[in-house]
């Protein structure tokens, strides 16, 4: 899979019917060439996924129940309707899916986009 003296990887896939965080669990996609599709989510809040490659929570449904941290090489695939609520997502890759509709519900939901984060699509600056 992976070369830590060189840093190098090879492409891997990961696919789980389910995954929960609670009481401050985390979750690293830790490779660019890696990616990984949850079917399902769960967690209290206070847990955070980190994704250095592409992670697709399209079948997951509207609301997050975990924080999501975006690294510049990573991608995060959300349903098209997406509420952020009671956690905190970072972008500095790039966000893809939920441009229909995303709310940001406050005082806990916040979206932090950094300037070398995107919505899929645009334009490399």
């Amino acid at each position: 899979m992976n070369d830590p003296v060189n840093g190098a990887s090879t492409p891997q896939s990961f696919t789980f019917s389910r995954i929960t965080l609670q009481n401050y669990g985390e979750v690293l996609l830790h490779y660019a060439l890696w990616d990984m599709t949850v079917q399902s989510v769960a967690g209290d809040q206070t847990g955070v996924l980190f994704t250095i490659g592409t992670t697709d929570l399209t079948p997951c449904g509207s609301v997050l129940p975990m924080g999501v941290y975006v690294y510049p090489t990573g991608t995060f695939v959300l349903a098209p309707v997406m509420d952020v609520r009671g956690v905190v997502v970072v972008v500095h890759g790039t966000l893809s899916g939920a441009q229909q509709n995303l709310t940001v519900s406050q005082p806990t939901g916040k979206l932090w986009l950094f300037g070398d984060g995107k919505t899929a699509g645009a334009p490399v600056s």
